[in-house]
């Protein structure tokens, strides 16, 4: 077994949390005991906490776009030099968070389910082991309903978590060992996800894919009564007949032609979804749940107001306002808990997500770019091959343009015909 259970599917908040519905003493309409298992009462009715609401298509999109997103993208240690940087490939770490950062999972696993848990719930954990000489061995997710911050007697940060123990038992994680990832927090230590912020639009979407879902299994445009003209036939007869007209117009047989025998007729005292603006409802919880993760709606299946002309701005918008914030999390905890913060290589190392392919526009525009950029004298012929994807070509590759319609205006001044006041010839 291994020491970490990170697997979301053998979640169970009801076996975690059973203490408090089973206790006398807490009611069940107490809002202790629903915040227990991560829910809480909602006016659609609805009991919404962080493992039912992926059932919400929305919410699933949203949390799978944020951690492919910041999964896809190249996690690299770098080096500061003199000039510029490079990468420190020749350290450990660098393997670590590019590629394997544990023994059983890939860096795009790994920091996919790191973004995930912390869009879904406002927190991810990630537990590091050290070798006998303080350095890195390995990287570990830990659940995040079975992890949390905790003062210990000394007002120290500590963490912990019952994540890979038997049940009933935990253990307790240094701060220095833990790497967190938060969102938004009111006392900077521990985050609010956006199911327990805003429950009750969360509550309301999944109240509606039910409803949706029975309209569209019973068929017959429930709610509608029966009407016997003649006699009241017994309970028996009653039965079959509601059994016998439910078989005949739902699921595969709706909106079928019905036929009743006997002095019978049908009244709907329902009203049909383009009555209630169903769809119309279903766009903006949509739109809505979009907006909590801050991803536009566009990126969830909401194709009205997209165009040709919108869409690279949208793509710019998800990098620099969405993904950029969750970079920046990572990035400083990182530098934070697995970098030398002395020694020589104290403050020269760094880690930073390359997220040079999530803002490439069209090929045009990239081809314009480069371009633009060889003219100038900015990049060489083969550093804008490396950005395409080519093989370099021989030293002439390496060589940088310098426009020559263009002069340094210092040299100006060394010019006197440049500098002289004009001659008036009628003096």
């Amino acid at each position: 077994m291994p020491l970490f259970d990170s697997n979301p599917i053998r979640l169970n908040l009801f076996t975690e949390r059973r203490g408090l519905l089973d206790s006398p003493t807490i009611p069940l309409t107490a809002i202790a005991a629903w915040e227990g298992i991560g829910g809480g009462p909602t006016s659609s009715g609805e009991l919404v906490n962080e493992r039912n609401a992926m059932a919400i298509s929305t919410v699933y999109t949203c949390v799978t776009i944020l951690s492919d997103a910041v999964a896809s993208l190249p996690c690299k240690l770098m080096r500061r030099l003199d000039k510029g940087r490079s990468e420190a490939v020749e350290d450990d770490l660098y393997d670590l968070l590019a590629y394997a950062p544990n023994p059983e999972m890939t860096a795009f696993t790994f920091w996919s389910t790191i973004v995930g848990c912390s869009a879904l719930t406002g927190n991810g954990y990630a537990q590091i082991m050290r070798d006998r000489t303080g350095a890195v061995e390995s990287i570990w997710p830990l659940h995040p309903l079975r992890t949390e911050p905790i003062r210990q007697s000394d007002k120290s940060l500590a963490f912990k978590t019952s994540d890979g123990m038997n049940e009933g038992s935990y253990r307790v994680v240094a701060a220095k060992d833990m790497l967190h990832f938060p969102l938004f927090s009111m006392d900077g230590i521990k985050g609010i996800g956006p199911i327990r912020a805003a429950r009750e639009s969360f509550a309301t979407a999944r109240a509606m894919e039910k409803y949706g879902a029975r309209f569209f299994a019973n068929g017959a445009q429930p709610p509608s009564l029966l009407v016997c003209k003649g006699p009241a036939p017994n309970p028996k007869v009653q039965t079959e007949i509601r059994e016998s007209w439910k078989a005949a117009h739902s699921g595969a047989n709706q909106h079928s032609q019905g036929f009743l025998f006997g002095d019978w007729d049908v009244k709907t005292i329902g009203l049909d979804p383009e009555d209630t603006q169903f769809i119309a409802s279903r766009n903006y919880t949509r739109a809505d749940i979009a907006a909590m993760f801050k991803i536009s709606p566009t990126m969830v299946g909401s194709l009205e107001k997209l165009s040709n002309n919108n869409w690279t701005g949208q793509q710019l918008s998800f990098v620099v306002d969405t993904i950029r914030p969750i970079l920046v999390r990572i990035e400083q905890e990182c530098q934070r808990k697995l970098l030398p913060s002395l020694g020589r290589n104290a403050g020269k190392l760094f880690v930073t997500f390359d997220t040079t392919e999530r803002l490439r526009g069209d090929w045009e525009s990239v081809i314009r770019t480069l371009a633009m950029a060889r003219n100038w004298g900015i990049l060489t012929g083969n550093e804008c091959r490396e950005e395409l994807g080519y093989n370099p070509v021989g030293a002439e590759g390496d060589v940088l343009l310098t426009p020559v319609n263009m002069e340094d205006a210092n040299r100006l001044l060394e010019k006197p015909s440049l500098t002289k006041e004009p001659v008036n010839e009628n003096q």
